[in-house]
């Protein structure tokens, strides 16, 4: 009597998770997904103040990707520190008409 092979499916899942704690609450390191290294992470108050743009500004860069951020599993969002001071670089250049 012929036995039939049995076929097994895996399916494996990969799940990040990241914590970050400060006393300070205004910078944290970590890493940026955009960048591919460890980086400053900023909150939003803290990149305000950093940069000098308005709110409303770091979130359109945001939305078009010259600004990193990532959302925390509390809802908090984190500025990459590197592309905000690359973004402001940019926009100084385009300001002065060199860019």
């Amino acid at each position: 009597m012929a036995t039939k092979a049995k076929k097994f499916l895996i399916t494996t899942e990969t799940h990040e998770k990241v914590v970050f704690r400060s006393s300070s609450g205004e910078v944290e390191r970590g890493l940026c997904s955009e960048c591919g290294i460890e980086v400053d992470l900023l909150t939003l108050d803290a990149a305000v103040n950093f940069s000098g743009l308005r709110t409303g500004e770091i979130f359109k860069s945001i939305k078009v990707g010259g600004i990193h951020s990532l959302e925390t599993l509390s809802g908090h969002l984190l500025i990459c520190r590197s592309s905000l001071c690359g973004w402001k670089r940019s926009d100084d250049s385009d300001e002065m008409g060199t860019g």
